[in-house]
């Protein structure tokens, strides 16, 4: 940006028929979270046939098995708690918690949380059909219930990040009706916790 003279990430979306598309949709409740650990929008706006979007630019990798040393895991998982706390007080669901979104900066190890695509306002989940959103791996027993979305249900989703991101993914079928009787049932928990190693 030249007014700050900061080199930023710009995605460049069509515009559609809404008001709000969805990847302006996904900059517009990201912005309104003011968290060091929460992607930082800094711009939004359409231009011509166009949504542009600003955001800062983070140099880093996604999170997975090798990305954090054993020293880093608490602080970084602490973080992203306190990022989801910051949701909640935004009445912000993401509601796709998982390795895939969330970056580690290389300068610092500490996490960003990105890709709001399926973020819901708390009041507008709760007055709304329920529905199977999100990646189902990382999906609480609630979602397969078709309960409308809480921020318990980030919590959860952050719970198997963390689990899978030190770990990897353990070795459990992931087609939908026996990922769905796994989770029902309470044997999905059970593999993925014996999947931890316990230090």
């Amino acid at each position: 940006m030249r007014a700050t003279n900061k080199v930023v990430a710009a995605k460049v979306l069509a515009r559609g028929g809404d008001a709000i598309d969805w990847g302006a949709r996904d900059a517009v409740l990201c912005a309104r979270i003011r968290h060091p650990n929460v992607l930082r929008v800094l711009r939004a706006e359409p231009v011509g046939a166009f949504w542009v979007v600003l955001t800062e630019l983070v140099d880093g990798d996604e999170l997975g098995p090798d990305t954090l040393a054993a020293d880093q895991v608490r602080t970084c998982f602490a973080r992203l708690a306190d990022a989801l706390t910051a949701l909640g007080r935004q009445r912000l669901i993401h509601r796709d918690i998982k390795p895939a979104n969330v970056l580690v900066r290389t300068h610092d190890r500490s996490p960003v949380l990105i890709d709001f695509g399926l973020a819901v306002d708390f009041d507008e989940a709760s007055s709304n059909a329920a529905d199977l959103s999100g990646t189902p791996f990382f999906l609480p027993s609630e979602a397969w219930r078709d309960e409308p979305p809480t921020p318990a249900w980030d919590a959860y989703a952050l719970g198997v990040t963390a689990a899978v991101g030190l770990a990897g993914t353990p070795a459990m079928p992931t087609d939908l009706p026996s990922l769905r009787e796994a989770k029902l049932s309470s044997v999905f928990e059970r593999r993925l916790t014996r999947a931890v190693p316990e230090d």
